[in-house]
């Protein structure tokens, strides 16, 4: 087998028919017959109340980025205790929703 050396810059460049397919000018294959579906909805531009709190709900609750520095002691304590329930398959086992549950009960217990 012939290995092709190739740069990094030209992985990336597209080839026509691979821009097509991504644009959605290329219907063959499985996406052959398949229309587009409208997003537009007739009637009012209003989102009903439900759909507004769901997304409200959503939005209050969407995870963001938080960074901070921890001591590598307390890492390494965090990164063993998540490894221990993982195993025995007890929530949470993440390391964001550890962090998240401890942050909310110090919050619940000094006033927050």
């Amino acid at each position: 087998m012939t290995k092709i050396n190739r740069s990094l810059e030209s992985a990336f460049d597209l080839t026509p028919d691979v821009e097509a397919y991504v644009s959605g000018a290329d219907r063959t294959g499985e996406n052959a017959g398949r229309k587009k579906i409208k997003k537009d909805v007739v009637g009012s531009k209003k989102k009903p109340k439900s759909n507004r709190r769901a997304e409200a709900l959503a939005e209050k609750q969407a995870r963001v980025a938080f960074s901070t520095r921890i001591s590598q002691a307390l890492l390494d304590e965090l990164c063993l205790c998540m490894a221990r329930r993982k195993v025995k398959f007890q929530a949470p086992w993440k390391q964001q929703e550890i962090v998240e549950k401890a942050l909310r009960e110090w919050l619940s217990r000094n006033g927050g």
